[in-house]
């Protein structure tokens, strides 16, 4: 039976198709991309919709990490982000249904929330999101089971986006100052990729699965200190520099725990520094032309 992984060609599906431990022959490769050039992959329509017609195989399950991502929470509109998320979602659990597949896995965010637990919801991209877990709850009346797997700020080879780890390593790496808005002392939390296809991984070998799991990073991390951490880790000589711009988010504290993931998965993330240390090394590898790394995830 197949595991059908959505979005194959995005940062975190990239990272998955490489890094799996799990046996590749097992997957469809999907994407809504245009990917001749990569023979693994299957190329679906938009937002996957008739995606049975090109799945002649029985589904085990779906890693559904295919997601339409405004430039900011913004920008996101809902004709432009929420509508063709949602529109998507729906022809994934249809295709759930026709498959009777026993596992969806559905690849979810924080997003603008500051308090989770209270489901402060202000914009359409995170409303999206957590739309998209009900769905799961959806699917679970019919017998599947689902896991949603929350996660908070993902970093990782493969990463392209211009993201402050991205922006601040390769301000280290040119040993150019690194710009912390305001005093720096914004928190964020930020998870390694390589823990995030941990928690998939375990999600798909384990015996009974349900609901809303945080995938998150050990701790929090401040602005400044994260700007500090990656020049010591690159080495770099590189200025630190506060305040030229306010920080509009200045007191901004998230607070995860990764408890109930830790109890049912086992899920136990490396710490920043090794996490940070595989990416950086990624990207010396992409600047110096070397396409084919070999750095394995902690």
């Amino acid at each position: 039976m197949k595991i059908l992984l959505t979005g194959s060609t995005g940062f975190l599906g990239t990272f998955i198709r490489n890094r799996t431990s799990l046996q590749k022959t097992n997957f469809i490769f999907g994407s809504t991309s245009d990917c001749h050039s990569n023979h693994d992959l299957v190329r679906f329509q938009s937002l996957y919709q008739e995606a049975e017609k090109l799945i002649k195989d029985d589904l085990f399950a779906i890693i559904h990490c295919a997601a339409i991502i405004p430039s900011s929470f913004s920008a996101a509109t809902y004709e432009e982000v929420f509508l063709p998320n949602i529109q998507m979602m729906e022809n994934l659990c249809q295709l759930a249904f026709q498959k009777h597949i026993r596992k969806f896995i559905y690849i979810s965010s924080f997003g603008s929330m500051q308090t989770p637990e209270q489901l402060d919801i202000r914009d359409y991209y995170t409303l999206v999101k957590i739309t998209g877990e009900l769905y799961c709850r959806m699917q679970e009346a019919h017998g599947i089971q689902t896991a949603s797997l929350r996660i908070s700020s993902p970093f990782g080879e493969w990463q392209h986006q211009r993201t402050v780890v991205r922006i601040f390593v390769e301000q280290a790496l040119k040993n150019e100052p690194l710009e912390v808005y305001g005093t720096g002392s914004r928190e964020q939390n930020f998870t390694y990729a390589g823990d995030v296809l941990a928690a998939i991984e375990a999600v798909v070998k384990a015996p009974k699965i349900s609901g809303v799991y945080n995938i998150v990073g050990p701790e929090s991390i401040s602005m400044l200190k994260l700007a500090q951490t990656i020049v010591n880790i690159s080495g770099s000589s590189a200025p630190i520099v506060c305040g030229r711009q306010p920080d509009p988010q200045e007191l901004y504290r998230p607070e995860y725990n990764y408890t109930r993931a830790k109890r049912e998965l086992d899920y136990s993330p490396c710490s920043l520094e090794k996490g940070l240390t595989q990416y950086i090394a990624w990207i010396k590898k992409q600047q110096q032309g070397i396409l084919h790394e070999t750095v394995s995830r902690c």
